[in-house]
């Protein structure tokens, strides 16, 4: 019985030795967030914001941004202060669709979970914009000395047109036609 219960305690350790080392490690990643509403309208101004995820450290980094300019345009950048080593908002091209050079760096590691950088956007025509991050040639993410791997999520923005939509036409005519009715049997 003795050996058994043994037996049993190595082979339980030996499973779930088996079994963590086939688990892939959780890796850091930057994504873009937002915006606060599922849909945004067209004019309308609407706010992406940069975070970084499951951080064991980082001294800073940096990414470039593409967008579909025909649908938005990118108004501005903001680094979060608390990057207060050196940060760069980076250099904005709406034709292109590109943002280049957007930097941040910070006196001691962060880790976990962070703000990076806000983005603010217009929207200027109604349908899909994606939103991506792409990796920076010039500021690698970084801790120490040594370059980080990190994963980049871009975003989706729903942009709905500002012109009304035909039932609402409708419901507006049926008001004013209301509304001349009513003023015609008042001067009867």
């Amino acid at each position: 019985m003795n050996s058994m219960t043994k037996f049993g305690r190595v082979a339980m350790a030996s499973a779930l030795w088996l079994a963590t080392i086939g688990l892939p490690a959780h890796a850091a990643s930057v994504e873009l967030v937002g915006p606060a509403t599922s849909t945004v309208k067209v004019g309308d101004t609407f706010m992406v914001s940069v975070k970084g995820f499951d951080f064991a450290g980082l001294d800073g980094g940096g990414a470039d941004l593409s967008f579909a300019s025909g649908l938005v345009e990118l108004l501005s950048v903001a680094v979060d202060p608390a990057w207060d080593f050196f940060s760069a908002p980076g250099d904005i091209d709406n034709t292109a669709g590109t943002l280049t050079g957007l930097s941040f760096n910070v006196w001691g590691p962060k880790s976990g979970n962070f703000d990076i950088a806000s983005l603010t956007f217009r929207a200027k025509a109604a349908g899909i914009a994606d939103i991506d991050l792409l990796p920076s040639v010039i500021w690698p993410f970084g801790l120490g000395g040594d370059i980080v791997d990190v994963g980049l999520v871009g975003t989706q923005v729903q942009i709905a047109s500002s012109v009304p939509e035909p039932a609402v036409w409708a419901m507006l005519l049926a008001g004013v036609a209301v509304i001349g009715v009513r003023r015609a049997g008042k001067r009867t």
